[in-house]
């Protein structure tokens, strides 16, 4: 059981009391649901900068701790359930879909809402993707000694989600770091930029594609890169 918004939230936030929040907004889909994973079998995902990973929906609905576990050396074959496939944990069985091994961040979740705060929106109904789609760019004020982007100083600037782990790096997940919201004008001409840089770099193809053929059987393989995919249809 958590708390979350004010309410109490069974089985992975899936209660429809909404004390104090919009009905049309789910407490799940909300920016200030972080979540983190206490089930050890995910340390095989690569998190850039040695962050702390934390999820946010829908992420955390998909994990794979929730439908995998370990089996035990001395464990028989567990009836109506499979090994998973390449790029699974070694000695990993397939369960029953659970959120028991996701744990709410209650520091990083203030984190977020300090920065929904920042940009003066209301923390009990901002979701992910509304957060996301309006992509603001934060100065930690903490860092800057207090000190607001007056265009006469160098400010790092960060996106909210990087702004979460910095705190948590740098800070200890403080919960009194403020932040100020740059201007959209400001923020516009940022995204530009780095959209710009990252179209001349190089970056290694990501593993986000999942075979359907194969889902929820025995062996069945974890996520893959486009080419990683085209080899494995190819050999079924």
């Amino acid at each position: 059981m958590v708390m979350i918004c004010g309410q109490t939230c069974y089985g992975g936030l899936k209660s429809t009391h909404r004390t104090g929040l919009t009905d049309s907004v789910q407490c799940e889909r909300l920016a200030v649901a972080v979540f983190t994973c206490t089930g050890w079998l995910c340390d095989d995902i690569p998190e850039p900068n040695d962050s702390p990973r934390y999820m946010y929906f829908p992420e955390y609905l998909h994990h794979r701790c929730n439908r995998i576990r370990r089996r035990a050396w001395n464990e028989l074959d567990p009836p109506n359930t499979f090994a998973m496939g390449q790029g699974y944990p070694g000695n990993t069985v397939q369960r029953e879909w659970s959120m028991d091994d996701l744990e709410l961040d209650k520091k990083a979740s203030q984190t977020v809402r300090n920065i929904i705060d920042a940009c003066d929106l209301d923390w009990t109904e901002v979701t992910v993707s509304e957060l996301d789609n309006l992509d603001p760019r934060l100065v930690c004020l903490k860092c800057s000694y207090g000190n607001h982007c007056d265009g006469e100083r160098p400010m790092m600037v960060r996106s909210w989600r990087e702004s979460v782990k910095h705190c948590t790096k740098k800070h200890w997940s403080d919960s009194t770091v403020k932040w100020q919201k740059i201007s959209d004008e400001e923020s516009r001409s940022l995204r530009q930029d780095q959209e710009e840089a990252a179209a001349s770099t190089t970056t290694p193809p990501r593993k986000i594609w999942r075979c359907t053929h194969c889902h929820d059987k025995p062996g069945e393989p974890e996520k893959m890169t486009v080419q990683g995919m085209m080899d494995h249809l190819e050999d079924q």
